[in-house]
């Protein structure tokens, strides 16, 4: 096998790979990947826009419900007047204040449940971790059952009514792009020639198409949705933070920026080992879908010569290693979440003790503690989403630069690979996605 760049340090093993054989990525060719994926978002435009207007909403429970947990703690159960509060409250949050003002403390508090009732109902329970409300199916702790999920994969900020919305646009445009590029890569292999596709296996050809195939959603959202969203969610919770508590607590807002560049450097240096370890998971799958194949294909010649018991055990070796190369995948999540959630556990410890301290001398209210604890929650979860971006890239392009490959393999007619639709031929040498 040819030397993979980076050395031999790096060289991904081969598994049962025989014209796919240079499998090693770059940063630049993780680029090139996602550049071509840009081509399969373009037919679902409206259902992306949809999309990033439902998560735009979902920032609502984020930023509103801590609000009226502050009322409730400052206002109601300890009776102090709105007016005594230190802290500014939020613009989008100064309609309430005008009508509850005067009210006694059981009319405010019958205002602010009636609020919440609201929130629960359009948004859910109120403030929740990122991706918590999804809609997955029980998977194994291999990549290609997890696959089956991210065919129909659906995840939301928040619950109740939107979220609901939110969640079902999710379902529907990560099956519109997913069967995209699908049927792409389908109609490439009808035109493959049969040599090619009995040299890499026909396994292998199942395994691309069911199990790397939906990889491209990821980075779908990746690189349009999810940074956006993001970034915008930890503006707007750091500005909140500042126009509330920037006068009293000014160490709390540079905590809170810090967040994300933490979260990033902290991650980055992972980034090729996840790539690494992605791409030899999916090698070792193929293999073992390729034992399946055979073994099914060829069941009455394993049975005539009674080598059932050689090919039981060539499954068994193919199985056990796929689950030992996801079980380094995993290992390297883990990885990512220690790093990243240590690091933010400390600042928001510094930013747990700094308001604690100010409500000691009397400076801030016990329920400003809520307020500061769900923002910065918000700061941070999407500090710790886009810290695993440019990682979780990584994953997905493993499994589409395998897809990319087949797609890109001169066929019957020599038509080349091309855009979702056919589109220009396209020449590629056969190891440009992590060749010489």
């Amino acid at each position: 096998m040819p030397p993979e760049r980076g050395g031999a340090a790096h060289q991904a093993p081969r598994f049962d790979d025989h014209i796919d054989v240079d499998t090693a990525m770059t940063a630049r060719d993780v680029l090139g990947v996602v550049v071509r994926c840009v081509a399969y978002i373009r037919p679902h435009w409206r259902l992306f826009l949809l999309k990033f207007a439902l998560m735009l909403g979902t920032f609502v429970p984020l930023l509103v419900a801590p609000w009226p947990a502050k009322i409730l703690v400052d206002h109601v159960v300890l009776e102090h007047p709105l007016t005594d509060s230190a802290v500014r409250f939020p613009p989008f949050f100064m309609p309430f204040l005008g009508a509850v003002e005067g009210m006694d403390p059981a009319g405010l508090l019958l205002a602010t449940l009636a609020l919440a009732l609201v929130l629960v109902v359009l948004f859910g329970a109120g403030v929740a971790e990122t991706r918590e409300n999804t809609a997955f199916l029980a998977q194994g702790e291999d990549t290609a059952t997890q696959s089956e999920n991210m065919i129909s994969a659906g995840w939301s900020l928040a619950g109740g009514l939107w979220g609901l919305a939110d969640l079902l646009c999710n379902i529907r445009l990560v099956q519109r792009v997913t069967d995209s590029f699908r049927t792409h890569l389908f109609r490439r292999l009808l035109r493959l020639p049969m040599t090619t596709l009995d040299d890499q296996r026909i396994g292998d050809g199942i395994y691309r198409t069911m199990y790397d195939a939906p990889a491209v959603q990821g980075i779908c959202f990746d690189i349009t949705l999810t940074p956006v969203v993001s970034v915008l969610l930890a503006v707007v919770s750091v500005y909140v933070m500042e126009y509330s508590f920037g006068h009293i607590v000014p160490e709390l807002i540079w905590l809170a920026i810090v967040t994300m560049p933490v979260a990033l450097l902290l991650t980055a240096p992972l980034a090729g080992l996840a790539r690494r370890t992605s791409q030899a998971s999916r090698g070792s799958g193929s293999a073992t879908t390729n034992r399946i194949e055979e073994g099914t294909a060829h069941v009455a010649a394993v049975q005539s010569h009674g080598a059932e018991e050689r090919e039981r055990a060539d499954f068994a070796d193919a199985s056990r290693e796929s689950f030992r190369r996801h079980r380094h995948v995993v290992a390297v999540d883990i990885a990512i979440n220690l790093c990243s959630g240590i690091a933010l556990l400390v600042l928001g410890v510094r930013a747990f003790v700094v308001v604690t301290d100010q409500i000691v001398l009397g400076e801030l209210l016990p329920g400003d503690l809520l307020v500061v604890l769900g923002l910065f929650g918000a700061v941070a979860a999407a500090s710790i989403t886009l810290g695993r971006l440019w990682v979780d890239l990584q994953k997905n392009a493993a499994g589409v630069r395998r897809v990319f490959f087949f797609i890109d393999l001169p066929g019957d007619g020599a038509r080349g690979g091309g855009g979702p639709g056919g589109g220009r031929p396209r020449r590629r040498r056969q190891h440009e996605w992590g060749g010489e």
